[in-house]
């Protein structure tokens, strides 16, 4: 099914599930994070619920004169209080140190879209190709820092997380924690990543629905092909093969917002629910082994990370990093 929405022509029934008019007028009450919105349907995610009086707090890279640019451009309540890069665990930790700062105590929505696709192979300091340590492990400190912020919201939290469906493309195993130089194939790697953001989303909804029951919905989407700038392919498309930004950050903002909306979703163009047992590659996104799995590689991982800081402390909360 998600591969068919991906195209705009072939979802032509489902372009009017759900619209920007849909997102209830008054989001005053909502604090909001954004990674990866200095443009494209992250950008236009934080412009609508700005314009619905939600504070934003934008995480995205570059210097204090393009942060300050960026937020600039959008009306209403939107701040990035420190530079965010999501490939380097300093920074992750220097952008949750500087809420507290910027005056943020809580999130009630998390919108987890930061991404990029890498033509080239690069790894991280820890030997961990890129798009695994940004896409995967970097949305995943930054959740587990920011934990006491959402435990600290008034009401229940929103958490999308931006997937893709090239997941079905990852490479034969599913996820492979050690992608080499020789062995970098590009679209595997992202879709290995792709697939990690998934099994990562469903098994948060398990174990933290168990810590803390009914505290967070957690989701997962594809914002199909999308005329933005993280594409060339498919921006070259024609404007009814693919949709604008405004579309394509529906499948996030239903989510985020639609008080109908229940927890272990998987939302495609427009803002329409998919059935993950009718998933392209179901056997993978509902296999609980590989779930668990990598949900235990995560924490491993981070867990080093974490306790490799100076002076590093446990995290209220934190299902990874409670103990360090």
């Amino acid at each position: 099914m998600a591969a068919l929405n991906s195209c705009r022509y072939c979802n032509r029934a489902h372009e009017e599930d759900f619209t920007q008019y849909d997102i209830p007028n008054d989001l005053s009450d909502k604090v909001v994070l954004i990674t990866g919105a200095s443009s494209g349907i992250g950008f236009e995610s934080a412009r609508i619920l700005a314009s619905r009086g939600a504070k934003v707090v934008v995480g995205i890279r570059g210097s204090r004169e393009r942060l300050d640019k960026i937020t600039s451009s959008i009306p209403g309540q939107v701040l990035a209080p420190a530079p965010l890069d999501l490939s380097n665990y300093d920074s992750i930790r220097s952008f949750v140190k500087a809420l507290s700062k910027a005056g943020i105590d809580h999130f009630d929505i998390l919108l987890l879209n930061a991404g990029k696709r890498a033509e080239t192979y690069v790894a991280n300091p820890d030997g961990i190709e890129w798009m695994m340590a940004t896409h995967h492990l970097g949305h995943a400190y930054l959740f587990e820092l920011l934990t006491p912020l959402v435990l600290r919201a008034p009401g229940q939290v929103r958490v999308v997380i931006t997937a893709s469906v090239s997941h079905m493309w990852s490479y034969p195993e599913g996820i492979r924690y050690n992608v080499t130089a020789d062995a970098f194939v590009s679209s595997a790697a992202y879709g290995t990543s792709k697939l990690a953001n998934i099994l990562f989303g469903r098994e948060l909804v398990r174990r933290f629905g168990k810590s803390h029951p009914n505290k967070i919905i957690v989701n997962v989407a594809h914002p199909g092909a999308v005329h933005t700038d993280f594409s060339k392919f498919v921006k070259s498309f024609p404007s009814w093969l693919a949709y604008n930004a405004t579309l394509g950050a529906m499948p996030l903002l239903r989510p985020a917002v639609d008080a109908q909306v229940a927890t272990d979703g998987y939302y495609v163009p427009v803002g329409l629910r998919a059935d993950w047992e009718r998933d392209t590659a179901h056997w993978w996104t509902c296999n609980e082994t590989m779930r668990h799995e990598l949900w235990d590689w995560t924490r491993d991982t981070l867990k080093k990370v974490h306790s490799a800081v100076r002076d590093s402390h446990p995290i209220e909360g934190s299902l990874m990093l409670s103990e360090v």
